[in-house]
């Protein structure tokens, strides 16, 4: 669930909004189609507990019930976009059981 409100936002900011939520919800569905196509190969997935994982390792992890989400909550979304770039920062309480 997105906490930040959708009015007076612009039309970019809402698009990425809108985004982040459907990648939230690929991951409380285990949607592994959704997570790659919304996730790039190249980058690596750095987590608070520091580990590091590749695509494959992250979407792995979600789809084998590894780390199963499931809730996600945001709070305290701050979305900034700059052209083609965004930029979105938040706070992520998850209930998982992994």
């Amino acid at each position: 669930m997105v906490s930040v409100a959708v009015f007076g936002q612009s039309k970019a900011t809402e698009s990425v909004q809108q985004t982040i939520t459907k990648f939230n919800k690929a991951m409380v569905d285990a949607d592994a189609a959704t997570l790659y196509a919304m996730t790039y190969p190249e980058l690596s997935y750095g987590h608070s507990s520091g580990v590091i994982q590749s695509q494959k390792e992250f979407v792995e992890g979600i789809t084998s019930g590894r780390s199963d989400f499931q809730t996600i909550d945001l709070s305290e979304e701050k979305i900034t976009v700059k052209g083609k770039t965004a930029t979105v920062r938040h706070i992520l309480s998850a209930k998982t059981f992994d």
